[in-house]
């Protein structure tokens, strides 16, 4: 006997009916959360901004200078992180500047009254005391001081971002900003003042040594910072591709001996292994070494091509004690001038030793430097049995991996910066 064959179009419907009741569940959920949960999706906030270079008329300096500008004209409610603590109206909003380097810089201060930023002009300049290897900038909706001596900005076009920071996402950025009257100094190598070096991507230059004193202000030299050394300080960096040179290079910085009577280790990068003369790579292996010899200045290297070969240049007096002095030396194409505030120092005369006292050279090497892996000094010669304690100030500084022009190096002169 056959069973009996059982009708399925119901049990078909009541899943189709089950199906529904689903959906339709899921719908009214989506509803009531948006009705009862409306932060559950950020909103961001729209702004619209101008950008553009603004000449500073600057009575103090060589030549007018640029700074950016920032004009935001249209969009919703929001105020800049930093900005006046009494007013929060709308999106917190953090800016990015982004150098003609692609570099992001840092803010050194954030100097904007409290209120609607619709309309109002900000000023975006690097700070007047510090050397801007270190990236910092300000801003302000007041234009910076006449009276100021102004960092010229990097020549080049800046870019200005929003970055909403309720939503995380970036909000407006705008390329327009050109500086043409500024600063054609590509950034340091390595730079800023001693014991705050910082590399060309404005990262600290880490793992010092120093017994430093507090970090002193000079305010009429347009408030740079500088360091004393008395003859037990010195600063010691270990070597990194950020102070290693083999090819052009400019030492530019300023100083302020105490003492013009003896002999003072500036900067270096070297060592002396042993006593011998004349110097060989066995014994002194030298990078590149400044040396205050007197009221002299001395440069001193060792060949690449021929490491045995240990090279000084040496300038007529010029240094000045008890005076803020700008140094600069370039070398480029194999060939090395010495400035002391903003002049070239001529004749050199040249030695093939490690002791200038003997007999000078009567043709003039080529300069082809020679890399090491020695700590970079400051104020020391290498922690070596003569170790050339410099006394007196250190301030700005530089370290590039090309020789500066003439007018950077004037620029640098007249504004107190390396």
């Amino acid at each position: 006997m056959k069973p009996e064959k059982e009708n399925s179009t119901g049990g078909v419907s009541d899943l189709i009916g089950t199906i529904l009741i689903i959906i339709l569940v899921i719908g009214l959920a989506a509803v009531i959360a948006a009705f009862l949960m409306p932060n559950f999706i950020t909103k961001s906030v729209f702004i619209a901004s101008e950008v553009k270079a603004l000449p500073i008329i600057n009575p103090n300096s060589l030549r007018s200078v640029e700074v950016l500008g920032l004009l935001s004209k249209a969009g919703e409610p929001f105020y800049i992180i930093g900005q006046g603590s009494s007013y929060k109206n709308g999106a917190p909003v953090s800016v990015r500047a982004i150098g003609p380097d692609g570099v992001n810089r840092t803010w050194s201060k954030i100097d904007l009254k409290a209120g609607n930023l619709y309309g109002r002009q900000i000023y975006i300049f690097p700070p007047n005391y510090t050397d801007p290897s270190d990236c910092d900038l300000c801003m302000s909706d007041d234009p910076p001081p006449a009276s100021q001596k102004l960092v010229t900005m990097d020549q080049g076009r800046w870019t200005i971002q929003f970055v909403d920071e309720n939503a995380h996402i970036l909000v407006m950025s705008n390329s327009d900003g050109v500086i043409t009257n500024g600063s054609l100094t590509s950034r340091a190598q390595a730079g800023n003042w001693p014991g705050n070096l910082f590399n060309s991507h404005c990262q600290p230059i880490a793992n010092r040594s120093s017994n430093l004193g507090p970090v002193l202000v000079n305010s009429s030299m347009n408030n740079m910072k500088y360091q004393h050394f008395s003859g037990s300080q010195f600063i010691s960096y270990p070597s990194t591709p950020d102070l290693n040179f083999n090819h052009d290079m400019s030492i530019s910085m300023w100083f302020n001996p105490s003492d013009t009577s003896s002999t003072y280790q500036l900067i270096g990068k070297g060592n002396t292994l042993s006593a011998g003369s004349p110097a060989t790579a066995a014994n002194e292996d030298d990078n590149y070494q400044v040396i205050q010899l007197g009221n002299q200045l001395l440069f001193e290297w060792n060949n690449a091509a021929s490491p045995y070969n240990h090279y000084q240049a040496v300038t007529p007096p010029t240094v000045q004690a008890n005076q803020w002095n700008y140094l600069t030396v370039n070398v480029e194409g194999g060939t090395v001038k010495i400035y002391n505030n903003g002049v070239a120092i001529l004749p050199l005369t040249y030695y093939n030793n490690n002791y200038h006292g003997s007999p000078a050279m009567t043709t003039t090497p080529t300069v082809d430097l020679r890399p090491n892996n020695y700590n970079f000094y400051i104020g020391n010669q290498f922690q070596s049995a003569w170790p050339y304690s410099y006394q007196g100030d250190i301030g700005s500084m530089g370290l590039y991996n090309r020789a500066l022009t003439n007018n950077e190096i004037l620029e640098n002169y007249q504004t107190y910066n390396a």
